[in-house]
């Protein structure tokens, strides 16, 4: 019998993922800068999403007060 090993799917798999991502180590070059933080964005994205939900959670948790103040005990 020849020197050949068992075929494994696993093992191929495997073998594939390895070869289809990046290294995780892999150093950037020497030449390419760090991109500097772009705070303004970041900050003005954040207090966009902060106000949106906040007037989300308060039009959820809110409509029972404004139903209540507007009935104002006229539910039988």
């Amino acid at each position: 019998m020849s020197g050949t090993r068992a075929f494994s799917v696993l093992s191929k798999v495997r073998a594939l993922a390895r070869a289809a991502e990046a290294h995780p180590f892999q150093r950037y070059p020497v030449t390419q800068k760090p991109a500097p933080a772009d705070w303004n964005t970041h900050i003005q994205r954040v207090a966009g999403t902060a106000l949106a939900d906040l007037g989300c959670v308060a039009i959820f948790a809110g409509w029972p007060l404004v139903v209540a103040a507007i009935m104002n005990g006229h539910v039988h």
